[in-house]
């Protein structure tokens, strides 16, 4: 007789007995009745930079965003990212085009300063991540009956990972992407790479 492989709540459940748990809550509870000790680095700090309003939660097609500040499109899907990528045409895609150019659908983006520590407070590379594609977007005429083709799935495959792309402004104006950075990077599923070190 085959042994049955035990479900998440029931791990979850061997691990924190409901009196660990309970002694767990109440701790916690505890810690937070405590009063904060101001922090002298907090005070040196002084107020919060983030002072803009908070804008009401719209569900209409228009981009929202607090008074006084403006948005700016920086980078879009196709867009060059590394040098030799060809100008974004949507009739003609290719996977080799794609491995050069900004993917498709990011959720997350990081900025880390070019100089860490340093002064260049106006230098920074993006981080973005490329989590799926919507083919029926992708694709002019796409067939969603029939899938994606191998060209389709190709391209889909290029589209998808991550971009480094080094931004930078001057004099407090518009943020711009730095052509032909030596930190540029397009990594697609297809990006060979070693991971190493503890997990």
């Amino acid at each position: 007789m085959s042994k049955r492989t035990p479900t998440l709540s029931e791990l979850i459940e061997r691990r924190l007995s409901r009196r660990g748990a309970l002694a767990g809550f109440a701790a916690s509870a505890a810690a937070a009745s405590l009063p904060l000790a101001p922090t002298r680095a907090r005070a040196a700090d002084g107020p919060s930079s983030l002072t803009f309003s908070e804008i009401g939660h719209t569900l209409d097609p228009q981009q929202h965003v607090a008074p006084g500040y403006d948005p700016q499109v920086l980078i879009r899907w196709g867009d060059p990212v590394v040098p030799g990528a060809p100008a974004f045409d949507p009739m003609a895609q290719s996977a080799a085009a794609q491995e050069k150019q900004f993917g498709y659908n990011n959720d997350y983006l990081g900025l880390y300063p070019v100089t860490p520590g340093g002064a260049g407070g106006d230098r920074f590379l993006l981080v973005a991540n490329h989590e799926y594609v919507n083919s029926e977007l992708m694709f002019p005429g796409y067939d969603a009956k029939a899938g994606s083709t191998p060209e389709q799935c190709a391209i889909e495959m290029a589209a998808m990972g991550g971009s480094v792309v080094e931004i930078a402004r001057e004099g407090g104006g518009p943020w711009k992407i730095v052509p032909d950075s030596k930190y540029a990077r397009r990594i697609s599923v297809n990006t060979p790479m070693t991971i190493s070190g503890p997990a």
